[in-house]
């Protein structure tokens, strides 16, 4: 009661602190994007004012670079169709005329062309500009004419160092500039050296530094439209510092002139470490490139001479479009951080008075929202109490579902009265039903626990006949696994037999074998005796040829004797001849008797060995006889052997087949009598849920008749 009451007052002071904090927010935006606005405004108006300025800056400059321009392009084509000076030229290159002649004869000439006309003081008197430098300045500051051999035939207002200038003109490559970009002009930064080789002085003293310049190159020719020469004019950017101070002294703004990354010319620009203003103003390529790309549209913070400055920049271009660089005005940071800070103090002031202002209207909003909040619980909870009291009377009773609430009036309350009546009604027809349930569980589960009393005994009496078969099937297995185990035996033996009587069958058929080989050997011998017989027969032959021939060897050497003696002193060469016949015969015949005595021997061992092979032979061939015989009983003996092998490896295996059954029936016995035995754990734990049940049937009907119904 007291708790909703609470979360109610929790939710409205939440709802009114979060949106005073909402509004503070949206108040304190407000507030900031009206000060960054004025911001905002201040600086356009700034940057207007500046931009007026600047569009001032830029008529000026643009509208007097556009005279300078035209007048130096004037005085540059005036000089290159002088007819005296290619005149002149030619007589210098034919050795007419020296260079200091024509030094002499072309600066008068360049003096005259270059002050012919001066820039009137009141063409510029609108722009509220000094005109004081352009009318003291002629058209053109310098001018040098180089040869087409890039010799500096003179230069104006002095040639202190042609070397220099033709390096320069060179570098350029004035030739291939004056030929393609005749009649343009174009900036360029001048070094020291250059400026002091051409004779240029700053007030008297010589440049110490690079200075920007407007230049032009155009070619020099003859009557016959034939180049002669080169001609380099130039106007430097110095005498622009009288309109860069009159800017100054007019806006207060600080203007320079760059050209490239270089400032040719500067006016309110300070520097505090005592450099040169023209250095501490050089800027990187990048700023250079961002000054001329985002400072023309808008202002751009740069950093210039060690300071930063919000700068607008304004393109500086010549009549054909031509960039020759650009000049630029700046506010300096410190004045805009100083305006920032004066409008932030300002800010923060009206913020701490707006956040005193909400602060009290918000202190007010909460007590208004609290004494609400007050009054809006009081309502809603009044009859929520007046339920809660009816509830409590019917939970103190004795469970009284016959009681019901007054359904008074038209609000959500009324329909939680009318929804809580017919959830009593349902819920009075559930405890009924319960009522009813529990009678009737309290009866089935006295059968059902008769039943499983039942089941358990069976269940027991099951489990103790599958207990003695297991056991007679144990001994059943033994005696199998026993003569399983013979039959393996025997199976062995069979086997072993069997692959002993396969080697004495081939151990007899290899000896058989043998035999005939020995037989076909014993066969070739013979043949072969009788083959020597016959040899040692033709070899008595030829032996007794060899006697007959030892014994005419014999008479022949005494004829050769007698024939020798006759002879006298010549015969006694023949008679040593015959001598030595003689002894050969002698030894012949001496040979062939040994010869006749072997071979005798030789023909009496081989007639005692063919008999001894014939004896052989017919040894070999009883052998034979009785081999085969011998190899047919054992080929019988191993065919017996075998179908006792085969026939005990059939015993052995229908024993393992036995065997297996005999497992598998035990097996299956072994899971029969687990299962008894979980039907009979089943069993026991059925009867003490029946009896659980047994018991919550009669504790639900003692609860059930505790309601009134």
């Amino acid at each position: 009661m007291g708790s909703i009451k609470n979360r109610i007052l929790i939710y409205f002071c939440t709802s009114v602190a979060v949106i005073i904090l909402v509004i503070l927010l949206a108040v304190n935006i407000t507030l900031r994007g009206g000060i960054e606005n004025q911001f905002q405004d201040l600086v356009q108006e700034a940057t207007s004012r500046e931009k007026e300025r600047l569009s001032t800056y830029e008529n000026f400059l643009n509208k007097h670079l556009s005279l300078v321009g035209k007048d130096m392009l004037s005085a540059a084509l005036e000089i290159a169709g002088n007819k005296d000076l290619s005149e002149n030229i030619d007589f210098v290159q034919l050795n007419v005329l020296s260079h200091y002649e024509l030094q002499l004869k072309t600066n008068i000439l360049l003096e005259e062309i270059a002050f012919s006309s001066r820039l009137e003081n009141d063409e510029e008197q609108s722009s509220g500009m000094s005109s004081y430098a352009l009318v003291e300045s002629g058209k053109f500051d310098f001018a040098v004419i180089v040869s087409l051999k890039n010799e500096v035939l003179t230069a104006y207002p002095n040639n202190e160092n042609s070397q220099v200038l033709a390096d320069f003109c060179k570098a350029m490559d004035l030739a291939a500039s004056a030929r393609e970009n005749a009649g343009q002009l174009h900036a360029r930064n001048l070094s020291k050296e250059f400026l002091s080789a051409v004779g240029l002085t700053n007030q008297g003293k010589s440049y110490e530094r690079e200075a920007a310049a407007l230049i032009s190159a155009n070619l020099i020719k003859d009557e016959f439209d034939n180049t002669r020469a080169f001609l380099l004019t130039g106007k430097l950017y110095d005498h622009l510092e009288y309109a860069l101070a009159s800017f100054n002294e007019a806006t207060g703004a600080p203007a320079a002139i760059f050209l490239g990354n270089q400032a040719a010319s500067q006016a309110g620009f300070k520097v505090q470490d005592g450099r040169d203003i023209h250095e501490a103003l050089k800027i990187g390529d990048n700023v250079s490139q961002k000054l001329l790309t985002e400072g023309v549209k808008a202002p751009v913070i740069a950093s210039l001479a060690g300071n930063d400055y919000l700068v607008k920049t304004i393109p500086i271009k010549t009549d054909q479009g031509t960039v020759l660089g650009f000049a630029l005005a700046g506010l300096p940071m410190n004045q805009v951080h100083a305006m920032e800070n004066n409008l932030d103090q300002h800010g923060k002031n009206m913020l701490k008075k707006v956040a005193k202002w909400i602060s009290g209207v918000g202190v007010l909003a909460m007590a208004a929202f609290i004494l609400l909040s007050l009054f809006i619980s009081e309502g809603i909870t009044r009859p929520i109490r007046r339920i809660a009291l009816m509830v409590r009377d019917m939970a103190e009773g004795d469970g009284d579902l016959t009681v019901r609430l007054k359904e008074e009036g038209r609000d959500e309350l009324t329909d939680l009265a009318k929804w809580f009546n017919v959830f009593m009604g349902k819920l009075q027809a559930m405890v009924i039903e319960i009522k009813e349930g529990s009678e009737l569980l309290a009866v089935s589960s006295s059968q059902i626990s008769s039943t499983a009393s039942e089941l358990a005994s069976s269940s027991a009496q099951t489990s103790s006949s599958i207990s003695e078969i297991s056991t007679t099937m144990e001994e059943v297995k033994q005696t199998a696994a026993l003569t399983s185990e013979k039959a393996e035996v025997v199976a062995d033996t069979a086997d072993s037999a069997a692959q002993h009587s396969e080697s004495g069958e081939k151990a007899t058929h290899d000896a058989l074998m043998g035999m005939n080989r020995v037989k076909e050997e014993m066969e070739f011998i013979a043949e072969s005796i009788v083959k020597l017989s016959e040899q040692t027969q033709s070899i008595g032959d030829i032996i007794d040829a060899v006697g007959d021939l030892a014994n005419e060897s014999n008479l022949l050497s005494v004829n050769a004797s007698i024939e020798a003696a006759k002879a006298g002193e010549y015969g006694k060469g023949f008679s040593v001849v015959a001598q030595e016949v003689k002894n050969l015969a002698d030894q012949s015949k001496q040979a062939t008797g040994q010869v006749r005595t072997i071979l005798n021997d030789i023909q009496s061992a081989t007639s005692t060995a063919v008999m001894a092979t014939e004896r052989g032979s017919k040894a070999v061939d009883s052998g034979v006889g009785l081999s085969s015989q011998s190899g047919q009983t054992i080929q019988d003996l191993v065919e017996s052997v075998n179908q006792a092998a085969r026939a005990a490896a059939q015993i052995a295996a229908s024993n393992r087949q036995q065997m297996a059954g005999m497992d598998q029936l035990s097996q299956a016995m072994t899971s029969i009598k687990d299962a008894s035995l979980q039907n009979v754990d089943g069993a026991k734990q059925l009867e003490g849920a029946i009896s659980d049940m047994h018991e919550l049937g009669q504790r639900m009907k003692e609860l059930a008749g505790k309601f009134k119904v």
